[in-house]
């Protein structure tokens, strides 16, 4: 992307959620390019997270001419170049210098609907190994062409979630869900935003952070004929698309007279989480 004449993009960070774009039990990533650009159509990140530079950041983004641009599935950043060149950057780039952006939930249901136990844990995305006190497994932010999405792998805790927040200069209770940190130069040199001699990349560093959508049993309570039944199976929570449940078999313990009942999809507001399985509950 060509911001202008003095400007360039540097970094393109993916923002997904299989919640939101998945339809029904077909997979955003399975999807042809019609299809995805359908279901990008009425998808915006900033509908469930903010994510925003940390006052470190701010300042140094302002010293090197460094933006920040928010789209409805992505951010990218642009940075000023020299007069007459595409990579080298205005001001010099060093390194070991990073960027840090805060993340924080704008929808308190999101804990329903993604595939995380989030529980006083802290999520981590960098492009370069931490230094941390407690014994820990690093998994490096996504490039675009990786099909993962995020798990466990990202979450910190205890003596490594408190010093990750001292970095980052953040108070234990901040309300911060995440943090993404991004290096100059990063564990390998496709996971890095310069070359060795500073300057900017021909190809844009296109990173991903892809959340996954919760499962759970479809549990449907009718008050009125004093039954209840469950599916058979878990199925993902969707905000688009229909899950076609008409047949028996996919019940346990299907109601008398089921061909007059119709089963709907469930709302992620209404979830219940335990340790050996999470329930829907639909009333019809």
């Amino acid at each position: 992307m060509q911001v202008s004449s003095s400007f360039r993009s540097f970094l393109k960070l993916d923002i997904l959620h299989s919640y939101f774009l998945n339809d029904g039990e077909k997979d955003f990533s399975s999807m042809n390019e019609e299809e995805s650009k359908t279901q990008l159509k009425s998808y915006n990140w900033k509908d469930f997270l903010e994510i925003y530079p940390s006052q470190k950041t701010s300042h140094m983004m302002r010293g090197n001419k460094i933006f920040f641009k928010s789209f409805n599935d992505s951010i990218i950043l642009a940075i000023k170049v020299e007069s007459g060149t595409e990579n080298q950057p205005f001001n010099e780039l060093y390194e070991d210098e990073s960027m840090t952006f805060l993340l924080s939930l704008k929808d308190q249901y999101f804990g329903n609907y993604t595939d995380l136990d989030l529980a006083d844990q802290l999520l981590y995305f960098s492009n370069k190994t931490p230094v941390l006190p407690e014994a820990f497994t690093f998994k490096p932010i996504d490039r675009i062409n990786q099909s993962g999405t995020v798990g466990e792998e990202y979450l910190y805790e205890g003596e490594n979630k408190k010093h990750l927040l001292e970095e980052a200069h953040l108070n234990p209770g901040g309300g911060v869900l995440g943090i993404i940190q991004i290096y100059m130069k990063g564990d390998t040199p496709v996971l890095s935003l310069i070359n060795n001699d500073g300057t900017l990349k021909n190809s844009l560093p296109h990173f991903k952070i892809h959340f996954s959508n919760r499962k759970s049993t479809w549990k449907y309570i009718n008050l009125k004929d004093d039954f209840e039944t469950e599916t058979k199976k878990d199925y993902p929570l969707t905000k688009f698309g229909f899950i076609l449940l008409d047949k028996k078999s996919d019940f346990i313990s299907p109601p008398a007279h089921f061909e007059k009942y119709v089963f709907p999809n469930p709302d992620a507001r209404r979830i219940k989480i335990t340790p050996t399985k999470n329930y829907s509950e639909i009333f019809i």
